[in-house]
């Protein structure tokens, strides 16, 4: 029997697909067919408000690729990562880029210029049998302190697209497009542009926001073997979760898993609307469309009203 811990992880690992995030995985996946199809790297860019699902998303694509292992082979032993994943350094030059992809690649020879690291890095994806590059945090290119390097970076991110005919999914905020989409010989090879938000208050059974909690909510039960009760997308709890969220999913997910950690400490196997109240007082909730008070002491009028005022 798995404790509260383990259940409250594995619910924490659960994914919706909602309509906004099929499509998106789909782009990507069209990202990678039609390199294969074309010969020539047709890459994407995946951007979106913090909280909207872009990293799980990545994570999930990623997953989709075999897992990275070691092939033994009468001429050495190689590193196959066919899903190859990294974050642009917080500090970023060609050269701290360079190292970054390198050492993601198992690879500890950072010697010599960036000409020579990034004969290196093409050389490594060759034997690593990348297939896709995910490269996450991008929009930290556009921050003050790096920003006299962007021209450069752009130019030498063109150059090894064009080396390496992989294809390369761009991951970050809305500045990610900026950078991309400004520079016309670069946007030709991100042709694919994803965007994901946050999901939008909608009480219709097919809306994205109603789907998503339906799905969480079967999980809650199946997971925690909670007997019969409320559900998140009754209008007393999906109402007040929405104020409370914005509909930010990473902010959904954390009320969630707090709320349902409490239910199964209490053990009694049915989650109450005190649940939701207790996660959302201690959780710092940002973007709440009630700061002053927790959503679950709203009257559930209020909460509508606040919707409608925020909808406006």
């Amino acid at each position: 029997m798995i404790n509260t811990t383990e259940k409250v992880k594995l619910f924490e690992q659960q994914i919706v697909f909602f309509q906004n995030y099929r499509q998106a995985f789909a782009k990507l996946e069209k990202a990678v067919e039609c390199t294969r199809l074309r010969g020539i790297p047709t890459s994407a860019v995946l951007i979106g408000p913090s909280g909207a699902g872009k990293s799980t998303l990545s994570t999930i694509f990623q997953n989709s690729f075999p897992s990275p292992h070691i092939e033994h082979k009468h001429e050495g032993i190689y590193h196959v990562i066919p899903a190859f994943y990294c974050s642009v350094p917080a500090k970023v030059t060609i050269k701290s880029f360079c190292k970054a992809i390198l050492s993601g690649l198992h690879c500890n020879d950072t010697s010599g210029d960036t000409v020579d690291l990034e004969l290196r890095i093409i050389e490594l994806l060759k034997t690593c049998q990348t297939q896709i590059i995910i490269i996450d945090e991008f929009q930290i290119l556009a921050k003050r302190g790096n920003y006299n390097h962007l021209e450069g970076l752009k130019d030498w991110l063109l150059a090894l697209s064009n080396s390496i005919n992989i294809p390369i999914i761009i991951v970050g905020t809305e500045e990610c497009a900026e950078i991309i989409y400004r520079e016309p010989q670069l946007a030709r090879r991100f042709p694919f542009l994803v965007r994901l938000k946050y999901l939008e208050f909608n009480e219709k059974l097919d809306s994205e926001y109603i789907t998503t909690l339906r799905g969480l909510d079967e999980k809650l039960y199946e997971i925690g073997n909670l007997k019969p009760g409320i559900h998140l997308t009754d209008p007393s709890i999906c109402t007040r979760l929405y104020v409370a969220s914005q509909g930010n999913l990473e902010y959904l997910r954390q009320i969630l898993s707090l709320a349902f950690s409490f239910c199964l400490n209490r053990n009694d196997k049915k989650i109450i609307l005190a649940d939701f109240h207790d996660a959302c007082a201690l959780i710092e909730l940002e973007l709440s469309l009630s700061p002053k008070q927790n959503p679950f002491s709203l009257d559930l009028a209020k909460c509508y009203s606040i919707i409608e005022t925020h909808s406006q």
